[in-house]
């Protein structure tokens, strides 16, 4: 507001009042979404908790950098549906099982994970020590996902079709198109299943759309 505004706290559902005198630092600085800390007080009229030495801190976030491999335990909910806002992801880490949660944002490529798909990650750990998962590759779906694509090269025996949903061409032989050579065109757009072999991904049940 013009000269006061309200802190959402992290640890409880709960709004702390606190007065632009409080802000360490230019409150033109300060935006909604910001994360900050800061001290409770109560105020001396009313004895309501307040917050005090409210200073704004970084959303920084630390990565590990290895990628690590769990499993999908728990589905994004579609939106607009009941369900969890967060999905969760399990991994082992020296014989102990552990549950990292993930948001929409945090999966790449556009793909919706299903319970049970085996992912890759990093781990997040933001500057209160929260961790999460991000960077989630799909790495074997526990139902086929269908990707879609345009044909974009086409030799003798094979082909290359450029995905929809991320910046990549992938590889496909002729044998693995549901449909015969010569109804595939240049520019045709296609659905596919992607399989991993010899850690190249393969276009495989190819069908025009």
């Amino acid at each position: 507001q013009h000269s006061y505004g309200f802190i959402q706290c992290c640890e409880r559902q709960a709004r702390l009042f606190f007065h632009f005198s409080q802000f360490n630092g230019n409150i033109e600085h300060l935006k909604i979404g910001d994360p900050v800390e800061f001290e409770m007080t109560y105020d001396r009229r009313t004895g309501k908790p307040i917050a005090s030495a409210v200073t704004k801190i970084a959303p920084e976030v630390v990565l590990s950098e290895e990628r690590v491999t769990g499993t999908v335990t728990t589905e994004l909910r579609a939106e607009g549906s009941g369900g969890d806002t967060q999905g969760r992801i399990s991994y082992e880490n020296r014989g102990e099982c552990f549950f990292l949660p993930y948001n929409k944002d945090d999966v790449e490529g556009n793909v919706t994970l299903c319970s049970g798909d085996k992912v890759s990650f990093q781990i997040a750990t933001n500057q209160r020590g929260n961790l999460g998962a991000c960077h989630i590759r799909l790495e074997n779906p526990a139902h086929p996902v269908k990707y879609q694509g345009v044909i974009c090269s086409m030799k003798e025996s094979f082909g290359f079709i450029e995905r929809a949903d991320v910046v990549k061409e992938i590889f496909f032989h002729f044998s693995e198109a549901k449909t015969v050579k010569d109804e595939l065109r240049l520019g045709d757009d296609v659905e596919f299943i992607i399989q991993t072999r010899n850690v190249s991904l393969i276009n495989i049940d190819i069908t025009i759309y």
